[in-house]
């Protein structure tokens, strides 16, 4: 069995796609207007699954703190998650703190964050039937390379339960709200639930992995002009850990559509291999493609 995951931050990931290949200017015009939302339903997703993704990993890779070696009842972790916070551990409540400090620290994806994360566990995820709430103190966090912080409202919460907990096969369901102020004071939401299936092929090579997210999933908010949105995974949405050694971290297939105000813009991930190109449509007739680093 695999140490640790990372649950793909493109797990119905929107990507803020470049324009720069949609050559007429009415098309371009159209997908500028839809662009704000599909960069505040990446940030957001890409968020959730850095939570859930590092606190599964921190939980691998310190099983015997979950589980009945420990003898002590608090425990203190200074290096753990990205060797970067200070995580407290209090196994009697099954709860841990995950402290990033008052002025943010960098983690191994570039991303600074500060503040902290508040989780609480029944027992550990790979054990099917497990819930994980993840709620937020003075959390921010910035875009890789970035200095500026996005701040995650306190109110802002995520459920992570395993369905289903086969040989090699997991299912999660995640239900989040998440709303987040941007460094130029704009706020934005985004509620909705995600059913997400990780395949690990039965090896312990984490780059054989596929993450599909399955069309029972939908998620609502607000952008940053607050214009109400929709997302709707039409077709499943698939991602490829092998293509992260090639520096593509994009779905590989599936279509997504984001309905906003009777518009629609809908997204196709391409044929399934690393590096193809995204399609766009808005309404149902103009498009583009879009390749990968564009």
């Amino acid at each position: 069995m695999k140490n640790s995951i990372r649950i793909m931050a493109g797990a119905l990931v929107v990507f803020s796609l470049s324009l720069s290949s949609c050559k007429k200017d009415d098309v371009n015009s159209s997908l500028n207007q839809e662009n704000s939302v599909a960069q505040d339903q990446m940030e957001a997703n890409s968020n959730l699954d850095d939570v859930q993704s590092t606190a599964q990993q921190f939980m691998d890779e310190n099983s015997s703190v979950f589980g009945r070696i420990a003898s002590e009842d608090t425990i203190i972790k200074t290096k753990g998650i990205d060797d970067c916070a200070t995580v407290t551990i209090i196994r009697s409540q099954k709860k841990m703190v995950v402290d990033f400090g008052p002025t943010g620290c960098q983690g191994s994806h570039g991303r600074m964050r500060k503040g902290k994360w508040l989780i609480s566990y029944t027992n550990n995820w790979r054990m099917e039937g497990a819930v994980i709430t993840i709620g937020f103190e003075n959390f921010a966090f910035t875009r890789p390379g970035q200095s500026a912080f996005i701040l995650v409202d306190n109110s802002s919460s995520q459920t992570i339960t395993t369905l289903n907990a086969g040989e090699g096969v997991y299912e999660f369901k995640r239900e989040f709200s998440m709303k987040s102020t941007l460094p130029t004071g704009q706020s934005r939401s985004h509620y909705g639930t995600r059913f997400i299936v990780w395949n690990n092929n039965l090896t312990t090579n984490r780059f054989d992995d596929t993450f599909t997210v399955l069309t029972t999933s939908i998620g609502n908010g607000t952008d940053r002009k607050g214009r109400a949105y929709e997302v709707v995974v039409v077709e499943p949405v698939i991602s490829k850990t092998a293509c992260w050694l090639q520096h593509f971290f994009k779905p590989v297939s599936g279509i997504v559509q984001i309905n906003k105000i009777g518009r629609t813009k809908t997204i196709n991930y391409g044929d399934g291999s690393c590096g193809g190109t995204i399609g766009v449509e808005v309404e149902g007739e103009k498009k583009c493609v879009i390749g990968e680093g564009e």
